[in-house]
């Protein structure tokens, strides 16, 4: 679940990043943007587990969006983090950014 926030944006819609089947070194990022119907898909050329922040600012080109992922907090569950570090690693649940 990857949710982008523009700083204006109250209601924000989410999206799903999955690594694909034709090349392990590519992850697909399917997302939307302002509760958009159809969602937008960019590919990274790099393993779900290789991903920055920096990286997908890149390719999204929304530098002033926050950006939360779907991850496993051990005392609630599953929770959307916010990653803010352009350096960080994007979190994986099974193996997938999400």
């Amino acid at each position: 679940l990857l949710s982008l926030h523009e700083p204006s944006v109250a209601n924000v819609p989410s999206g799903v990043n999955t690594p694909t089947n034709d090349m392990a070194d590519e992850v697909k990022v399917i997302y939307h943007i302002d509760e958009q119907e159809t969602p937008y898909l960019v590919k990274l050329p790099k393993p779900a587990d290789q991903v920055t922040l920096k990286d997908l600012k890149i390719a999204l080109n929304r530098p002033n969006y926050k950006y939360f992922f779907k991850s496993m907090d051990e005392e609630v569950g599953v929770v959307k983090e916010e990653v803010s570090s352009d350096d960080a690693p994007l979190p994986c649940v099974n193996g997938r950014v999400v």
